[in-house]
């Protein structure tokens, strides 16, 4: 199992590098493979602030943690919705960066940014679902996200045009 995790990440680095090279900003191969330092620099190749992700993310689990104390059933999902507000916006400002990712290689920046948007909207949805109890989505549809949020990434850093690919991104 570690060693498919290892090889797992590290294509998604190679990745994330053959997306850096066809941008043109030729970051190298061992700067993807630090697991925070990577979100930023898909933020700095696609033009955002680097910090903006992390203000918001960070400002969420700081509130998160200050409300932990006084945690009562009744108070978790103002604690939890803390922390899906901070993940919503921080996720924004990354699927932005790869629209323009998208952008600068030619393709379409609205359904990259849509589509970088939507899987982790998807697991708040989710996680709301275990919170109260309540299904508002099916558990199987959060979960083929994972798989419709490779397909864009592999699009960009594989295929040079939408129409090379099958994916038809």
């Amino acid at each position: 199992m570690l060693i498919f995790i290892i090889l797992f990440f590290s294509f998604s680095a190679y990745v994330l590098y053959k997306i850096s090279k066809r941008t043109g900003t030729n970051y190298g191969y061992w700067r993807f493979l630090i697991p925070v330092y990577n979100i930023q620099l898909i933020c700095k190749i696609g033009g955002q602030k680097e910090i903006y992700p992390y203000i918001l993310l960070g400002a969420g689990i700081i509130l998160a943690l200050f409300l932990q104390n006084n945690i009562i059933p009744n108070n978790i999902l103002l604690f939890k919705g803390i922390l899906w507000i901070s993940c919503v916006f921080s996720s924004f400002f990354i699927a932005k960066a790869w629209g323009n990712i998208a952008e600068k290689l030619g393709r379409d920046k609205t359904v990259y940014s849509a589509l970088f948007f939507l899987p982790p909207c998807l697991f708040v949805i989710k996680d709301i679902n275990e919170t109260i109890g309540i299904t508002i989505i099916p558990i199987v549809m959060t979960n083929l996200t994972l798989v419709l949020l490779a397909l864009p990434v592999l699009s960009l850093a594989f295929y040079k045009s939408p129409k090379d690919n099958p994916f038809r991104l």
